[in-house]
């Protein structure tokens, strides 16, 4: 039988303690639902954590900040420090892991790694299977309670928060980091127009709009540009708009037409056009081509059959590490 809960708080009392696992893993805090239970559309939360949701069952209809998502299993939603998210429905049967980082820690983090402080994006993604794997390491380290545990637990909880900040952070942000890292000193003094294409990549940028950046005339400023890059400012920026659309094919599940919006092209014709060019294939062939490689990585055979059977070893390997789990407190869920 299920049982419904309306806030965090009524986690003490509407589930079970053995429906419900939570483990503080050194930095992160791993909840764990080891049976369904059931999300009210009265389930509305807002805390000053950062929370990773991962859903072991599909799950229609969520929200945070009023845009509605859905997803399933084998994907992951970011919700930053300060979001309101919730249920616009009632959502039975529900299984799932739910991640929650410090505030400051995974802020300072995020600062180290990407050079500035920018949140998660929102957007449903594809969970990496290097994620899947740190989150196994954690529950069996808290289990196994072996000599060090703290300690590793601490050093893993850290991969675990480089991995989400490496595969579902700096894919949404402009490559304009990597790129200005690279750039040699004739292209240095353009340095401000690349971070103007990286960083309005979603806009018409037309060449006097960076002409004026580069403190140059029209003419001058191509025949400069071209010279230190190789490329005419135009190439160079749809380059980058392909870049840009090649992360967020492989990292999220944005229909191909939102992905081209998002990487400054009017229209789907336009864009699927310019990355056929660039890479010789379609964005929705891109996006099977890097499908079809992680499943061949992970293992998973094309029949149907074969896929289950991965996700009944998945299951397993899931209830064998989650069984006889000491859990802590439930004073220590985040508020």
């Amino acid at each position: 039988m299920t049982k419904n809960i309306n806030s965090i708080q009524d986690l003490k009392t509407s589930i079970s303690r053995d429906k419900f696992l939570i483990m503080q893993c050194g930095h992160v805090r791993i909840a764990i639902t080891s049976d369904a239970i059931s999300l009210p559309k009265q389930l509305v939360e807002e805390h000053d954590h950062f929370e990773f949701f991962i859903p072991l069952s599909n799950m229609t209809s969520a929200y945070i900040d009023k845009k509605k998502f859905d997803c399933q299993p084998g994907n992951i939603v970011a919700i930053n420090p300060g979001q309101v998210h919730g249920m616009q429905r009632n959502t039975r049967n529900s299984v799932f892991i739910t991640l929650f980082f410090e505030r400051d820690f995974m802020e300072r983090i995020i600062t180290e790694v990407a050079g500035e402080l920018q949140y998660f994006p929102n957007y449903v993604q594809n969970l990496r299977p290097e994620i899947q794997r740190s989150i196994l390491k954690l529950v069996e380290e808290y289990r196994e309670s072996l000599v060090g545990r703290a300690q590793m637990m601490t050093s893993l909880s850290v991969q675990l928060a480089l991995s989400l900040i490496r595969f579902h952070h700096l894919p949404s942000i402009s490559p304009v980091q990597d790129i200005q890292s690279t750039l040699s000193l004739s292209q240095k003094r353009f340095a401000d127009v690349v971070t103007y294409m990286s960083e309005n990549m979603e806009d018409k940028i037309t060449i006097d709009q960076m002409a004026q950046r580069a403190l140059m005339n029209r003419f001058h400023f191509i025949r400069s540009f071209k010279s230190a890059f190789g490329s005419s400012p135009y190439d160079y920026l749809t380059n980058l708009r392909i870049i840009r659309a090649k992360q967020l094919l492989s990292n999220t599940q944005l229909s191909a037409n939102d992905i081209g919006r998002d990487c400054g092209y009017s229209s789907a014709s336009r864009f699927s056009a310019a990355f056929k060019m660039l890479t010789g294939m379609t964005p929705s062939a891109y996006r099977q081509l890097i499908f079809t490689e992680r499943r061949h990585l992970l293992g998973i055979g094309n029949s149907a059959k074969a896929e289950a059977t991965k996700r009944a070893k998945q299951e397993k390997a899931w209830q064998e590490l989650t069984s006889n789990v000491e859990i802590s407190d439930f004073e220590t869920i985040p508020e």
